[in-house]
């Protein structure tokens, strides 16, 4: 079962990355490069990580304001189509050939653009806090022509915990966006 989370984008984001840094200690540093595949839905999320491995997860639910993605599978790259259809629970609207024959990040990419998918080439820096029964990052979001922007969010499995953490960091007036709606909004589908 996938964890509650609550996420925002913006420009700046100044009061929230501020409340995060003064309150929280930095668990996690890192810079990468991952592509995200739009297809017709927004609650579905294919995501090649750092050109290492394929991932896919579903939004299952919203629970007070949260959405809880599940997990769907996980694949590292080079596989065989047949090994990445078995590693992830959607074998029918896998845009992959089902061969033997080795796939790499670009060849996976090749195949999603191929079938009508939009490809986002997405950076990240990041920064991930320990936050007790919660975690929390904001992330600086580097989009090819476009201007940087920030994201900053909150996981846990408790709502409660999250209410708390959600006021402290200012984000209750804030909307609740994941990464393929707020991709979506900048590449219509």
């Amino acid at each position: 079962m996938g964890r509650l989370e609550f996420r925002v984008f913006g420009a700046q984001l100044a009061e929230q990355r501020a409340a995060l840094g003064k309150a929280f200690d930095v668990v996690e540093r890192e810079t990468r490069e991952d592509l995200y595949f739009l297809g017709g839905r927004t609650s579905r999320a294919y995501k090649l990580r750092d050109g290492q491995a394929l991932d896919l997860k579903q939004l299952v639910e919203v629970i007070c304001g949260y959405q809880r993605w599940d997990a769907l599978g996980f694949c590292e790259l080079p596989a065989s189509g047949a090994q990445i259809a078995a590693c992830l629970d959607d074998p029918d609207n896998l845009p992959l050939p089902r061969s033997t024959g080795s796939l790499d990040a670009l060849k996976v990419s090749t195949a999603f653009s191929r079938s009508g998918y939009i490809v986002i080439k997405v950076r990240k820096s990041r920064t991930r806090f320990d936050v007790g029964p919660c975690s929390a990052e904001m992330a600086r979001i580097r989009l090819v022509g476009r201007p940087d922007t920030w994201t900053v969010s909150i996981e846990g499995k408790n709502a409660a915990s999250l209410n708390q953490l959600k006021k402290a960091l200012c984000l209750c007036e804030l909307a609740n966006q994941s990464y393929p709606e707020w991709l979506a909004t900048l590449y219509p589908l």
